[in-house]
C-alpha cells in the first residue's frame, strides 16, 4: 500500500539555526524557506532527498499542533508521510476500520497533493499521514 517515502517532517525550536547547522554539516542547502500557508502559521525549510522531501519547520503560533507537538517532545521527528494510490478509499477503509481522522475528509494541501492524517489514539501511538501527490506517482 505504501508506494514511496513522501517526506519526514522535523519540528525545531530555532529553523535558522538547524539550516545554518544542516549546511555546516552534510553541505545541505534547502530548496526554499517559506512561511507555511496552512492552517498553523510556521516557518519551513524544504530540502530535497531524492523524491522525499525533508521539512523543518518552527512554529510561529503557540496554540498550534506542532508547537504543542515541539512542548511535550522536544524537537525531532513531527510525522512521516507515505505515498500512496486511491487515498480516498485508503480513507473510507480506515475509518471503516475504527481509526480516527484528523479531519472528517480527504483534504488538500497547500502545495495540492491530497492529505490523510490517521490519529496516534487509534493507530497504536504512531500517527500516520498519506500522501496522494500526482507529481511523485510512482
Amino acid at each position: 500500500m505504501f508506494k514511496y517515502l513522501h517526506h519526514v517532517h522535523y519540528a525545531v525550536d530555532n529553523l535558522d539555526d538547524m539550516v545554518d547547522y544542516l549546511e555546516k554539516n552534510f553541505d545541505m542547502k534547502p530548496d526554499r524557506i517559506e512561511i507555511s500557508k496552512g492552517n498553523h502559521p510556521a516557518r519551513e525549510a524544504v530540502y530535497h532527498a531524492g523524491i522525499t522531501e525533508i521539512q523543518v519547520t518552527e512554529p510561529l503560533d503557540t496554540d498550534s499542533s506542532l508547537a504543542r507537538h515541539l512542548a511535550e517532545h522536544g524537537p525531532g521527528v513531527y510525522h512521516v508521510a507515505f505515498g500512496v494510490k486511491n487515498i480516498e478509499t485508503i480513507f473510507d477503509r480506515a475509518v471503516a476500520n475504527g481509526n480516527e481522522m484528523r479531519r472528517k475528509t480527504v483534504s488538500v494541501a497547500p502545495r495540492g497533493y491530497k492529505t490523510v492524517n490517521i490519529e496516534k489514539s487509534t493507530s497504536h501511538g504512531i500517527g500516520f499521514q498519506l500522501i496522494e501527490d500526482p507529481e511523485h506517482d510512482l
